[in-house]
């Protein structure tokens, strides 16, 4: 099971909604109750949660890297990092989104 805590509950919960959508009523009351981390729907759940977090930072960190006034400004051989990206740093975050 991951250490990622932060994505348990949210795991839980969509396992629990999935249990309780098909009928398993007791196993949805196990996981909501916060039990039943090993059921496979949990941790389906749990690494579905994991990897579209790691998507995201992925596009936040290269959105945040543009957003950077330093970026654009000129260095002190008079081009500024921008000038050599010319948008390879989002082409290979969108793709490497893309894939994952």
């Amino acid at each position: 099971m991951s250490n990622s805590a932060a994505f348990v509950d949210d795991a839980r919960r969509a396992a629990g909604r999935m249990f309780i959508d098909r009928g398993y009523r007791h196993e949805a009351e196990i996981v909501l109750s916060g039990h039943g981390d090993d059921f496979a729907e949990v941790r389906i759940a749990l690494a579905l949660l994991e990897a579209q977090a790691r998507r995201q930072r992925s596009l936040l960190d290269t959105l945040a890297a543009y957003a950077d006034p330093d970026f654009w400004d000129n260095l002190e051989d008079g081009t500024a990092p921008a000038a050599d990206d010319r948008g390879a740093m989002a082409r290979a975050a969108l793709k490497a989104a893309a894939t994952r």
